[in-house]
């Protein structure tokens, strides 16, 4: 697995500080953040979303609460200016934590597509990378929820993604890039393949991690 742990999504089905008078919401509504999506527990909780006996309203496990700008709620949204957004897969961001798990407390947290959690975080598994939603590589600039996901490895394109040979290091597990060898705590390129950047420049000696390859 990766070495680089990350911020778990604590509270992330999303209680949020609405009042509500009991009931539940339908299974879809209106896919507007504002005032018309809260049709249920009397007008006062949001679509995909149940209203608690504390009285606070609180999202699917399904689902993720968001401010209508699209940041997390953990608990500090007010009606109307949030709404429970179904959880994806295939974005990044807080809708792309979907595989949940047990917190310290007892309570529900979430890690991303495809992660897994381990001793209080989540990690990605060793053919997959973890990726901030602008593609910079968490391991060069800390990443931190929820604004990274599990990326799978891919020898076919240069970048982050295309470093798939696991190495041991003194350090731990790193990877080198395709068609690379392992070289103690570096890498090095195979046989008939020559280290390059991602124009196809040839830059042995002062390549520069992620933007080369060994083609």
């Amino acid at each position: 697995m990766s070495h680089v742990r990350r911020l778990l999504a604590l509270g992330s089905i999303g209680f949020v500080g609405s009042a509500c008078s009991g009931g539940s919401a339908p299974d879809a509504g209106p896919a507007v953040c504002g005032a018309s999506n809260f049709t249920a527990c009397a007008g006062a909780c949001a679509n995909l979303s149940v209203c608690q006996v504390n009285n606070v309203c609180v999202c699917n496990a399904d689902t993720v609460a968001l401010d209508c700008s699209g940041q997390v709620c953990n608990g500090g949204c007010r009606a109307p200016n949030w709404w429970c957004v179904p959880r994806d897969a295939g974005a990044c961001g807080p809708v792309n934590f979907t595989v949940p798990h047990t917190t310290a407390d007892g309570g529900v947290g979430h890690c991303p597509t495809d992660g897994v959690y381990v001793s209080g975080g989540c990690e990605c598994p060793t053919d997959f990378t973890e990726l901030s939603c602008t593609g910079v590589p968490c391991n060069v600039s800390p990443c931190t929820y929820p604004n990274y996901w599990c990326v799978a490895r891919d020898a076919g394109a240069c970048g982050p993604v295309n470093f798939t040979v696991a190495c041991n290091g003194d350090a731990g597990i790193f990877h080198c890039p395709s068609n690379g060898v392992c070289n103690g705590d570096g890498c090095g390129c195979a046989a008939g393949h020559v280290a390059s950047d991602c124009n196809n420049t040839p830059c042995a000696g002062h390549c520069a991690f992620p933007n080369w390859w060994c083609p």
